[in-house]
């Protein structure tokens, strides 16, 4: 009869049970190693930069400016969440939309670009996209979203980790667009 490695007696079933446990843990622990993560990371990235590049070059045709969104909404969904590309290709993607008139989109992609630099600490960069991402929701008529976006901007903008010209060219902008 066979024995577990905790030297319990083992029939064939459980040996199979172990068997697949073994596999399972393996397979995962093993996966799941830094330099695994690492080369995983390394190819979303190059995949996005390679969407980037296709990305651009639509842009001269106003008549695919909806694929070159689609292309940098992909490229950011391919970043790592700690890449300051994310928050800037999802910037890209909510201007082409907003230039597309797609306004709700154009305000969520926005938003979801200011969160991802506010989490990486990009305050200037939040808060310059807290107020486009304000400014689309005008534009899509959801005025309780542009008031609540606003408001994040305004209270990033008064961040004593600015200094005295960043708060005022923020403070300046959030006058004209709000």
């Amino acid at each position: 009869m066979d024995v577990s490695p905790w030297g319990e007696p083992m029939n064939a079933s459980r040996m199979m049970v172990f068997g697949v446990w073994f596999v399972a843990t393996t397979a995962a622990t093993t996966s799941a190693t830094p330099a695994n993560a690492a080369t995983a990371r390394d190819q979303g990235a190059s995949k996005a930069e390679a969407l980037e590049r296709e990305a651009n070059a639509l842009f001269s045709e106003s008549s695919r400016v909806e694929e070159a969104a689609r292309l940098f909404e992909r490229a950011a969904e391919l970043r790592d969440a700690s890449d300051p590309m994310h928050f800037k290709d999802l910037e890209k993607a909510a201007r082409l939309r907003h230039y597309l008139e797609d306004c709700r989109k154009a305000q969520k992609l926005m938003e979801r670009s200011a969160n991802a630099a506010l989490d990486m600490g990009y305050l200037v960069e939040a808060a310059r996209n807290f107020t486009d991402a304000a400014f689309f929701a005008v534009h899509a008529s959801r005025r309780a979203d542009a008031d609540r976006l606003f408001e994040r901007a305004r209270v990033i903008a008064g961040s004593p980790l600015l200094d005295a010209s960043q708060r005022a060219a923020l403070t300046s902008r959030l006058q004209k667009v709000g």
